[in-house]
């Protein structure tokens, strides 16, 4: 079974409405990935690597067809705005990477009958251990990571990271049903790298290697 801790990894200023720069509406994603492109900058107070894009797709063939079926104007700027998988795996270095993935909410038969909708979480790798904050996962429901809606392309660049790149994930949500997981994730990531006018700053060594972070849940990782 998972392992759950208190509600200490869960600091008021997540449950705060979100303020700008926060603000993304469902249909935000390019403004969205435009903040992700900076938030590099922002990280002057941490060793870690930023992600400057936001992984979407499971690989470059997948991004090249959302593009080639996208609808002019809007549409195809949106999708254009997500990166290949491979794209952002540079991000997620053992030395320590975090950065923004998005994914399919719907499973495989959902999508061929017409759905639509994505989910974005934030991802910190440091070494051998993963974090994951999901905006609209409900502590304690899952077990397995791979069990968990919107998490596919999660479970994907940990795959491409290699079997011996991260042994243990951990995750914490919200359990919030607001369309607001892009500006919660940007939020978060911006709590973890420090970044200057956050509304929160995670302390130094909150997050170790191997160690149960307080209020946050093991997972077991892909089976």
């Amino acid at each position: 079974m998972a392992s759950s801790s208190s509600s200490g990894g869960l600091p008021p200023a997540f449950t705060a409405p979100l303020q700008p720069p926060y603000d993304f509406a469902p249909t935000d994603f390019q403004r969205f990935a435009e903040y992700a492109a900076q938030q590099p900058s922002l990280a002057s107070r941490t060793t870690l690597r930023v992600a400057p894009k936001v992984g979407c797709y499971a690989s470059q063939a997948v991004r090249q067809a959302a593009l080639q079926g996208a609808v002019d104007g809007p549409d195809r700027r949106a999708y254009n705005a997500g990166a290949s998988l491979s794209t952002v795996r540079p991000s997620f270095p053992a030395s320590g990477g975090v950065g923004m993935i998005t994914s399919r909410l719907e499973n495989a038969a959902q999508a061929s009958q017409g759905f639509n909708t994505w989910h974005t979480v934030g991802l910190l790798r440091i070494g051998t251990t993963a974090w994951i904050f999901d905006p609209m996962y409900v502590m304690g429901t899952y077990d397995r990571l791979s069990n968990i809606p919107g998490l596919a392309n999660v479970v994907r660049l940990l795959g491409i990271l290699g079997k011996t790149g991260v042994t243990e994930v951990q995750i914490l949500g919200l359990g919030s049903e607001l369309e607001e997981c892009m500006g919660q994730s940007a939020r978060w990531v911006d709590a973890v790298i420090r970044a200057p006018g956050a509304p929160y700053q995670y302390p130094e060594e909150t997050f170790v290697v191997g160690q149960l972070t307080p209020g946050w849940q093991r997972l077991e990782r892909l089976r």
